[in-house]
């Protein structure tokens, strides 16, 4: 065997030792070509560039992995041949195993639990890698010996070497072909200089390649190692490479040339978001003092930290990174979508699920509809008032759910958005229930593949990710090579299983800045600085987990009774291999070692345990044993000092800094989430004035946004939407500029609400006055009072069966009294119209106003002209050319007489102007009012157009104020007990609003101006 081991402390002394030698076999051999094998591409791309940057010697040399090696070497003996399985091909191996009669009775009872076949995988995995082979583990299977020790182990065995079998008739994998290299490689030779660095381990197969390799060719390892604790997992490889005649030359003397950073720091932080928050500071430091650029930093994400966190701080940072593909289908909105669709055609379907899918899924329904409305959250509220939850067939639920609404359209009780709404969701909840019943029976890959190819084209937009997404179908419909037809469930399963071992995070299309690894991803590579967050016990050393179908004492019983030799990696030894890696890393910083920990758990405030990994670091930078030292610092979150004050503990400590310095302590919290919420209650409880965190637009960008939306509206209002501004700014800015709605749960409704009253009682009167006038009973008060009643009774029960049969009703009981108040309601009022002597007769119902119904109606204030829109209850002509505009109410009736109440009672005007335009007659004519409606009889407040000289200005000066505070973007919280009794909205409300805005309101004349226009001054209010 030809080849030598160079050994020598990780970092700068072993890396300077492969340049030499590289140099050296260049010199010696001119041209030769030279591989170099390392455990990553990325490994790969650093030392070209270290060696172009030392040496400039390229020429002929190969960067490769063991893939590539592997590839280059059997495409010498039979070129273009390799190709490989399908994604995941080895799920569909073991599921065939495991659904066929060849599963042995130790693994039966266990098989159909989940995650069996992917922790059976893992074994495989181990099994292959320790040189395992197939044939192997079928004469092991048969071994008497082994069946007396474990039967198990034995059936293992067994299952494996079938599993073994269907891969290589499949065409081989990678574990396949590392065998046939060598074999290659023994038969052939091998006349290229090999070259590996970075490992301090092979399995066994690898080192069978290695092996061969170095039989028949040349070939140099490096290998971190040294006498010292830390670096003895490599010992193990020291030993192998010794017994096998590897020559071995030590770089350095032992004890260990001292090597590694400068300065070594270790900092305890209050939680791992103030952590990475420092790393960030120290990061824009650097490289702002020009010392060292963002690439020669490195930061390496120990096991179970979080990815996210640090990529959302750099993003906000501005700090450019590189973060190796995480596979977070997090990130894509598609990929979520697509894996919450499987949910659906695989399993019931149920409401929660469907709404999730349709709310968070990118679903396109562009095209199909020309309004800007949000269709998806118009039937997820019209769907859960009608209650819909699927149990008589989701397509049937939404077809009757379509009729109800459009009949509620004719009635003018519904939009023609809702309609569109229902329609569109329909069609796409038909396509998923359409292709329930095609994934119902078995199939082959490719047309599961190419159905839902189909299926998601018609349901998403054509993006990237939805490229990926088809390209990962394609490669599954590869798997009919392995087995005929497959059920739906397995098909769903792969196909998850791809999608999420895909990459789809956006920001790791990156490739310069900090790369952000793993220690295994950092293995070998150097860096001027390096940062290694999280140094808690859970994180440094990971949890260690026997395999549970393999124990490490079934590993060694193996390794005993093998009549080859095999060599198994063990569960125990990675404790030692992360001490390794651990060290290698620090003595990777050429300049810089930053260390931290967090003290407690973000969220929970749970302390965290310092990772005893942490002693090496002080062992290794003790003073006196090196030129530097480790600097430990306790950073509790601020730069300022607490004088004379000897805390108990951490968190004593943090709350008497808040407590001694109010502005240390704030400034000692940086959590974006923290220091926005702190920033909102210092500007809503210190500030004396009314700021952006009172919803008072500040911002160039939130004016133009509030004036577009009126520009968008052609500056048309309804009367109830400046009545709402007038009752409480906020509440316009929810419902009206945000579109924010209260729903409530059908099956949580115990009566119908306030609202649902009125509505039923106008639809009662609609079709009550409708149906009279057609009989020739109106006016009531010539027709028989015999008949009026009868006709009345009859439409009201009807009315009332209908409702109850479209909308949420609640309990039962409850709803038997709701009925009972609406009749006698509803006949109370018939009665006194009956009673009623005037002339004035019904001619119009529910009659609808404004520019989108051919009838614009403008009013010109004392600034601009603006536009109504709006629907009359109920318009009564008589003689003299009079007529008189009726609004009912259910409620109570708390205006005066030709009074607007602060801008809060505009109906009446506004609708004597929209009747006004309908009937082309003029205001002056006409007469407007509020008409109670309950069983206790009827009373009303009028608006009369003879006086609308005066009104007119009383009106326009309203309405100039309610419309300059929503141009200028006043949505404050107006404080009005009696309103918020009642508000839906009132949960997005502060506490103690009264004391609040009373006190802001005297430095702001818009409110002064409010105030005033509700009747009230300022001292008052406070």
């Amino acid at each position: 065997m030809y080849g030598k081991v160079i050994t020598g402390r990780g970092g700068s002394l072993l890396e300077k030792k492969f340049i030499e030698k590289i140099v050296k076999i260049r010199a010696e051999e001119g041209p030769a070509r030279i591989d170099i094998l390392t455990g990553s591409n990325q490994l790969g791309e650093y030392l070209k560039r270290r060696l172009a940057e030392e040496s400039q010697i390229l020429f002929n040399i190969d960067f490769i992995t063991f893939p590539d090696l592997i590839k280059k070497i059997i495409d010498r003996s039979r070129p273009g041949s390799l190709v490989s399985l399908p994604p995941f091909a080895w799920k569909v191996i073991i599921e065939g195993i495991i659904s066929s009669s060849v599963i042995p009775e130790s693994f039966r009872s266990i098989a159909d639990t989940g995650g069996f076949s992917s922790a059976l995988s893992r074994t495989f995995t181990d099994l292959a890698e320790s040189g395992i082979s197939g044939s192997l583990a079928a004469e092991l299977s048969e071994d008497q010996s082994l069946k007396r020790r474990s039967r198990r182990v034995a059936d293992l065995l067994s299952v494996y070497s079938k599993f073994r079998e269907r891969i290589e008739e499949a065409g081989g994998d990678m574990h396949s072909w590392f065998s046939e290299a060598a074999d290659i490689v023994d038969r052939n030779g091998y006349d290229t200089v090999t070259v590996a660095y970075g490992f301090y381990d092979f399995n066994q197969e690898q080192w069978n390649l290695i092996s061969s390799i170095a039989r028949q060719g040349r070939i140099l390892l490096f290998v971190p190692f040294c006498d010292e604790e830390q670096y003895s997992f490599a010992g193990r490889l020291i030993d192998r490479s010794s017994g096998s005649g590897l020559e071995i030359e030590r770089a350095a003397e032992t004890p260990c040339a001292k090597t590694g950073p400068i300065d070594a720091g270790l900092l305890s932080m209050r939680n791992d978001e103030e952590e990475y928050r420092e790393i960030a500071r120290k990061i824009i430091s650097f490289a702002g003092s020009g010392d060292y650029r963002f690439d020669e930093m490195e930061i390496i994400l120990l096991p179970g930290t979080d990815k996210n966190l640090i990529a959302d701080i750099f993003d906000e940072a501005e700090i450019p990174f590189y973060l190796k593909d995480s596979h977070d289908t997090g990130s894509s909105s598609i990929a979520r979508g697509v894996l919450s669709l499987i949910g659906l055609l695989n399993g019931r379907i149920r409401r929660t699920d469907l709404v999730e899918f349709f709310s968070s899924a990118p679903v396109d329904i562009s095209g199909r509809i020309g309004c800007g409305t949000d269709l998806i959250a118009v039937w997820i509220r019209k769907s859960a008032e009608a209650g819909m939850t699927g149990e008589g067939g989701w397509v049937d639920e939404n077809r009757i759910l379509l009729e109800k609404i459009s009949n509620a359209v004719k009635r003018g009780m519904e939009s023609e958005e809702a309609v569109s709404a229902v329609k569109v969701v329909g069609e796409l909840i038909e396509k998923i229930v359409t292709a329930r019943g095609y994934y119902s029976l078995s199939s082959t890959w490719s047309d599961f593949a190419g159905h839902f190819s189909s299926l998601i084209s018609g349901i998403f937009p054509d993006t990237e990710d939805m490229l990926k997404i088809s390209l990962i179908l394609e490669s599954l419909a590869g798997l009919d090579r392995l087995s005929g037809k497959v059920p739906a469930g397995l098909f769903f399963s792969i196909l998850r299983d791809t999608i999420d071992s895909a990459a789809f995070r956006s920001s790791n299309k990156r490739k310069r800045g900090i790369p952000v690894l793993s220690p295994g991803e950092a293995r070998g590579l150097r860096a001027k600085v390096i940062f290694i967050p999280s140094l808690t016990e859970g994180s440094i050393p990971g949890k260690i987990r026997q395999d549970p179908f393999l124990k490490d004492s079934d590993r060694t019983m193996l390794e005993e009774i093998a009549p080859r030799e095999i060599l198994f990696s063990k569960k125990s030894e990675r404790i030692d291999e992360q001490i390794l890696l651990f060290s290698m890393i620090c003595d990777s910083a050429s300049d810089k070692l930053v260390c931290s920990r967090p003290r407690t758990e973000s969220g929970t405030g749970r302390d965290k345990i310092e990772s005893s990994f942490v002693r090496f670091l002080r062992e290794r930078f003790a003073e006196g044993s090196d030129p530097s030292s480790l600097l430990e610092m306790r950073i509790p979150g601020t730069v300022r000092s607490i004088d004379e004050i000897e805390p108990l503990s951490e968190n004593e400590f943090d709350m008497i800094l808040l407590a001694s310095d109010r502005a240390a302590g704030i400034e000692a919290i940086s959590n974006r989430f923290f220091s926005r919420g702190r920033l909102l209650s210092s500007e809503r409880w210190q500030a004396d004035r009314l700021t952006p965190y009172d919803a008072v637009f500040r911002s160039s960008e939130a004016l133009s946004e509030s004036k577009k939306v009126l520009e968008e509206k052609n500056w048309s209002f309804s009367a109830t939407s400046l009545e709402c501004w007038a009752r409480c700014p906020y509440l316009y800015f929810l419902e009206n500029m945000l579109g924010v709605r209260s729903v409530s749960e059908p099956e949580r409704i115990l009566t119908i609400d306030r609202t649902e009253r009125g509505r039923l009682v106008h639809s009662l009167l609609e079709d009550l006055f409708r149906r009279l006038g057609e009989e020739g009973y109106i006016p009531l008060s010539r027709a028989s009072r015999k008949q009026i009643l009868k006709s009345a009774s009859l439409t009201i029960e009807k009315i009332l069966n209908r409702y109850q049969e479209e909308q949420p009703v609640g309990l039962a009981a409850f709803w038997e009294m709701e009925k009972e108040w609406a009749r006698k309601a509803v006949i109370r009022y018939v009665e006194g119209e009956m009673e009623n002597e005037d002339d004035m007769k019904p001619e119009r119902f529910e009659e609808y106003f404004g520019e989108n119904y051919g009838s614009p109606v403008s009013f010109r204030t004392k600034l601009r002209e603006i536009f109504f829109h709006g629907r009359i209850d109920r318009i009564d002509r008589g003689g003299n050319d009079r007529f008189r505009v009726v609004d009912y109410k259910t409620g109570g009736l708390k205006g005066k007489d030709d009074d607007i109440a602060g801008g809060t009672f505009l109906q009446l005007p506004v609708y004597l102007l929209g009747a006004a335009e309908l009937l082309g007659m003029t205001v002056e004519s006409g007469t407007a009012l509020y008409q109670q409606i309950t069983p206790e009889g009827r009373a009303s407040v009028t608006f009369s157009g003879i006086n609308w000289k005066e009104n007119r200005d009383v009106l326009s000066d309203a309405l100039d104020l309610i419309i300059s505070g929503i141009e200028k973007g006043y949505f404050f919280i107006y404080p009005d007990r009696k309103v918020c009794r009642y508000c839906e909205m009132k949960e997005a409300c502060p506490s103690a609003r009264e004391t609040l805005f009373s006190r802001k309101s005297k430095n702001n004349q818009l409110w002064k101006d409010f105030l005033a226009l509700r009747g009230r001054d300022v001292d008052e209010d406070a």
